[in-house]
């Protein structure tokens, strides 16, 4: 796979719409924002065009919950990992109706995931201290 490394002078050398979505610890669904980045003479801005929040489903919600108080299967964190990128998809395809935004002027999609573990006290692993966190997003879907 190639490797680029992206020139921001060349990307915000015209408009840029972009989506930012997020799931926070309270489980209570996915957060979007649709936002405008211009460069108005070396000057970079941005202008918010949209928000929206998907709740999550009742067996959605019941199932995260589950996934950061019980023990679960490897299968049972990949099933959900993809599964939340559907919840996403559906959200920001809404949202972009919402927007009246056509999903083709999208031009990038930040997705920050759904925590379900976050441990930031230093422990022992394998011979060293580290911390660890964990969320869920899949670029499968």
């Amino acid at each position: 796979m190639k490797s680029t490394i992206l020139n921001t002078g060349e990307w915000l050398s015209k408009p840029r719409i972009v989506i930012g979505i997020m799931s926070g610890t309270s489980l209570d669904g996915g957060d979007i924002a649709i936002a405008r980045f211009d460069n108005n003479n070396g000057k970079h801005t941005f202008t918010q065009l949209h928000e929206y929040t998907q709740e999550f489903s009742r067996p959605a919600f019941v199932q995260f919950k589950r996934l950061i108080e019980e023990p679960v299967t490897i299968a049972e964190v990949c099933d959900a990992s993809v599964f939340l990128m559907q919840l996403y998809q559906a959200a920001i395809e809404t949202a972009c109706q919402q927007a009246n935004i056509s999903i083709q002027e999208i031009d990038a999609i930040g997705i920050h995931g759904q925590t379900v573990w976050h441990s930031p006290k230093p422990h022992e692993y394998i011979d060293t201290q580290l911390r660890s966190t964990l969320q869920l997003a899949s670029g499968s879907s």
